[in-house]
């Protein structure tokens, strides 16, 4: 079974509901089809890193460390 991802509007519209209309996770979640846990996790990347942890087609923001020598 394909795991599913979803798109960055997909998921700001999931979190905007959650921390600007104030509804709950648990029914948020339900009427968009997917686990609060998932939904939980998308709203805490957005509190920590802001839009950008969501780029591209369903990944997950990563930071690259580079060390000059």
């Amino acid at each position: 079974m394909k795991r599913r991802q979803y798109s960055k509007d997909f998921k700001i519209g999931a979190i905007n509901q959650v921390l600007q209309e104030e509804k709950p996770v648990s029914k948020v979640a339900k009427s968009l089809n997917i686990l609060p846990t998932i939904l939980n996790r998308w709203v805490y990347e957005y509190k920590n890193n802001g839009e950008v942890a969501f780029y591209g087609n369903g990944k997950k923001f990563k930071i690259m460390i580079f060390s000059w020598r």
